[in-house]
Parts: structure tokens; sequence; C-alpha cells
């Protein structure tokens, strides 16, 4: 049994803010935010909530002079933690939680703002590093464009038409404003997630796994991100399984967009490519006399075709549009609502005992997959080394995460 370690920024629809409104996102022109944007409050008893299939979770945010007191709690159990100790500690993006050594199986790590003093009421959060356990170290990444996704319905996607695509893996991407547009894929392995964008004209989509429904989430945010974890499920068995995810927009013209899917353990691998309707083929030629019934109703269809198709290019011209629209008028607005009926994933195996309080940690915890980023390399995380506090981007694994440094006090 192996461990991985997942990085989820803050715009990822998997964590949860509380109330949504209370909750605004920062942009960060130095670059000492991953991602440069950080999600903040100073709300009291505002809460940030992840829940998670794993064994160890890290929490980082801002540790600066106008940063309070807030909770940090694991299944429940909370410590009482401050967001400023002293100057030497002041910095944009630090450690604020970290709980190791759990046992393997559902939890949810949550962060609550309760500031006494007025003066230094915030609390942000930047990432979160998941660490997990996984049958063994086979991966596969499968790009938005690869023959094993199916799209549905087959004109209700578009290719490369994402905002900032070449921030994109490969930079390619399949989008769709369509409220039946799904997305499937067989697959072989223990765990799966997908990656996509988040932005102001994204909506909500549902996941469901082997029929089952996984919950529903939002990918509507205030500003446009790409490299997003849009989902993730670990614990499935190895074994064969079957993802798809649906567009279920909640205003006209919502998109859901994908990126890439990876997989995890389980002699992970894509099965063969699901079916289409498949077209009869031709019988041959009786010698009989020919018909023009089949001309002409060939004719027709291809003229349904080409209005199809330039009707199609008139929207996305008009969809291309409106998104830089969207994306000058809705700089300041956050987003009025975030769907928060999010199913856990399963677990299969060891169940959830519980071990008390989980105090930030004084050691890092290096694991199998454990990396730090830095300047867009992957470099090992030795032991007694301390990861840079600046993370870069690296293209090939948008998902590997580091292992933070521990909680100083």
């Amino acid at each position: 049994m192996g461990r991985r370690n997942i990085t989820i920024e803050e715009s990822s629809p998997l964590i949860v803010y509380s109330p949504p409104d209370a909750w605004v996102e920062g942009t960060d022109g130095e670059q000492l935010y991953s991602n440069n944007a950080f999600r903040s409050t100073r709300t009291y008893n505002a809460t940030a909530s992840f829940q998670f299939n794993g064994t160890g979770v890290w929490v980082h945010g801002g540790r600066k002079n106008t940063h309070g007191d807030y909770l940090a709690s694991i299944d429940g159990v909370s410590t009482s933690l401050t967001g400023f100790v002293n100057a030497t500690l002041d910095v944009d993006s630090g450690p604020l939680f970290s709980a190791p050594n759990l046992n393997a199986g559902i939890h949810t790590v949550t962060l609550t703002d309760v500031y006494t003093n007025a003066s230094a009421p915030w609390l942000n959060i930047d990432y979160i590093v998941l660490e997990m356990e996984v049958p063994d170290e086979t991966t596969r990444s499968v790009d938005d464009s690869e023959p094993s996704i199916l799209y549905n319905p087959t004109g209700g996607w578009a290719s490369n038409d994402c905002t900032d695509v070449l921030q994109y893996i490969s930079y390619t991407c399949h989008s769709t404003a369509s409220n039946v547009g799904t997305m499937q894929l067989a697959f072989q392995g223990d765990t799966v997630a997908v990656i996509g964008g988040v932005g102001p004209n994204y909506g909500p989509y549902s996941v469901a796994i082997d029929g089952t429904s996984r919950g529903r989430y939002t990918a509507n945010w205030r500003h446009h991100h790409s490299l997003q974890l849009l989902y993730i499920a670990s614990g499935l068995g190895s074994g064969n399984h079957t993802l798809m995810i649906q567009n279920t927009p909640q205003a006209a013209g919502d998109i859901l967009d994908l990126d890439q899917i990876q997989i995890f353990g389980g002699n992970a691998n894509v099965l063969s490519t699901p079916s289409q309707t498949a077209t009869p083929a031709p019988t041959a030629d009786s010698g009989k006399k020919k018909s023009l019934a089949g001309p002409i109703a060939g004719a027709v269809i291809g003229a349904i075709v080409l209005m199809i198709v330039v009707a199609g290019t008139l929207y996305q011209r008009r969809r291309k549009h409106r998104v830089r629209v969207l994306d000058l008028n809705q700089g300041n607005t956050p987003p009025t609502t975030q769907i928060q009926d999010i199913i856990p994933d399963p677990y299969v195996g060891v169940p959830v005992t519980g071990s008390g309080a989980y105090a930030p940690t004084s050691a890092i915890e290096t694991g199998t997959g454990s990396h730090s980023k830095s300047q867009g390399t992957l470099t090992p995380l030795a032991t007694s080394e301390t990861p840079s506090g600046q993370r870069g981007f690296d293209s090939r694994d948008p998902l590997e995460g580091l292992i933070p440094p521990p909680y100083s006090s």
C-alpha cells in the first residue's frame, strides 16, 4: 500500500465555504500565494470545510498581523490557533493546520474564524494538501482529447474553446453549455480525479460512479482558474468502473469544462471506448432499378448539417464574446450561490475509529508521493527539508502535492 499527495487549490469546488457570501476571493499579483489567489473572510463563525478520504491533511493560508484566532477541527475535535504569532512568521501563505497519521477513511477538516481582536479579523485559505492511500503506484493520465472519453451529445461539446486555453494541459479542453451534456469514462483503478476549470460563467454539475450518484457541485467562481480539482473518489477498489459527469446549469449558458482525468492505483488504465450508436452498413446493390429517394434524402441531410455547423459557429463566437464581457464586468462580484450537498466518497477498508485531538504536527511527514513544488520543477522532499513557501506550476501533473512544513508557534 503506497501513499500519494493531492493539492487542492482554494478555488476547488470540493471546499465548502459557509456562509458563501462571507468569503471573498483575493488575487495576488506578486505570486506569493499558490494559484496567485486566496479565499478570505472576516466574518465571525464563518467556516471552510473539506471532506476527504485519506490518511492526512495540511491546510495553508495567511499568517499575517491582520489575521486573528481561529478553530481548526478534524472530525469534530477542535484546536484553538492564531493566525499571527510574531513578525518572524508574518507570511502571506504558511501552514495553518495539519493532521497527519489519520486512520484511513472519511474525515472532515474545518477552519472557523473566531477572531477576538477587531484589528485582526481575517482568516484565509490558500490551498489544502490531501494524503491518501493507493494500492499500488500505477497511474494513468487521460487527456480530454483522448477517444476513450465519450462526450454526449456529440454536437454539444466544443474543443479548445475554454477561457485561457493555453493554461490547460496540452493546451486542450472540452466544454459544454448543454443541459444534457455528459462525459463518460470507463476505467480500471482505485482512485479517479477530474481536472477542469472554474469561473464566473460556469455552473453546477453532477457526478456518478458505476451508476450511483456521488453528489452535485458548482464550478461557479469569481475569477477563471484552470487546473482545478473538480472531483476525486478514492477507495473504489481495484476493478472496472465508469465515471459520468453531467452539466446541470443553474442559468442558461452555464458551462462545464474538462481538462484531464487521472487514475491512480489498482492497475490504473482506461477500458475500451464506450460505443456510440452504430450506423447500419449499406447493403450490396441487388441490380434493381435505383431509387432517387436516397440521393434526395442525402441532399436534405447535407443541407441540415451545414445549417447546424453555421449555427454552431455563430453560437461559439457569441459565447466567446460573452465570456470576455463577464470577465470584465463581474470581476468584483462574488458568486451568490454555493451548492453544498456534497456526498462523501465511500471507503472500502479500515473503518474510521478516531484517535482524539490532532494538534499541529511537529515533524514533516513524508510519503511515497511527497514532493515540493518550486518554480515549476518537482524535487524530492527529504525528511529534514522544508519546502519553499512559493509553489510553482508543473504541467506534467497539476495534482502533485507537497507535504507542507509543520505549524510553528
